[in-house]
């Protein structure tokens, strides 16, 4: 859906006029794509990371452990 978008973007000229860019629009724009598609990854791979290190030390209940820290 979004590449359609940007080819119809890129037919009706705006890319150019918005920026007065001198290289392919089409290039450019898939290569931006590229970038934040690589972006989303390395983020959805730190989140992930993040989810598995946050379950390694609060693997399992422990009641005594939280009620401590909740109650002093």
């Amino acid at each position: 859906m979004s590449s359609q978008a940007l080819a119809a973007w890129v037919e009706r000229s705006e890319f150019g006029a918005a920026a007065g860019v001198t290289i392919d629009s089409r290039e450019y724009l898939r290569r931006l794509m590229e970038e934040y598609d690589i972006k989303i990854i390395k983020s959805d791979l730190v989140l992930q990371g993040a989810s598995l290190a946050f379950k390694m030390v609060h693997g399992g209940p422990q009641p005594a452990l939280y009620g401590h820290y909740l109650w002093s």
